[in-house]
């Protein structure tokens, strides 16, 4: 990151283009501080399991990009699997 950056996590409703919560964090990413306060933005939430339609929604931009776009690399860390796509 470079000095005049930050880090944003927001939560959003589309359509509406406000976000519904948002955190800014201002110091550097190592500093251990910074996943207690993480942590502490996710942890306040009440959280509702995401639609089915919310989910279809999800897959089928993430079929476009496959479709669409080439993947160039792939992790799997644990139960993740990270595909890289270049535009």
């Amino acid at each position: 990151m470079q000095s005049n950056q930050s880090i944003h996590l927001t939560i959003k409703q589309p359509p509406n283009p406000k976000p519904i919560r948002t955190i800014g964090i201002f110091d550097d990413p190592d500093n251990p501080a910074i996943r207690q306060v993480i942590d502490h933005f996710l942890n306040t939430l009440d959280f509702e399991p995401k639609s089915k339609e919310f989910s279809d929604n999800v897959k089928d931009e993430v079929l476009k990009l496959i479709t669409t776009q080439k993947p160039i690399a792939v992790a799997k860390k644990g139960t993740l699997t990270l595909v890289y796509f270049q535009e």
